[in-house]
């Protein structure tokens, strides 16, 4: 059995890999940032800095459970 496990072992995933197509939103609250330093209290600015930064969050935390529903789903079927 020993050959077995190894061999369960050797083609286990070690790490959750998931394609994401390119986001530029991280670009974009970057620049919208520097351009709120140069702009202070722009209402306009500022709420497009919250809009982006939520989307920021959102995509984050669906990367992070993503991951970790993956790894979760591993363990339960091996």
């Amino acid at each position: 059995m020993g050959i077995i496990n190894d061999a369960f072992e050797a083609f286990r995933f070690k790490d959750t890999i998931f394609y994401k197509e390119v986001s530029d939103l991280q670009d974009k609250y970057d620049a919208l940032k520097k351009l709120n330093e140069e702009y202070p209290n722009n209402e306009e600015l500022l709420n497009e800095i919250y809009i982006v930064k939520k989307g920021l969050d959102g995509e984050n935390e669906i990367a992070y459970e993503l991951k970790k529903l993956i790894l979760e789903c591993m363990y339960c079927v091996i």
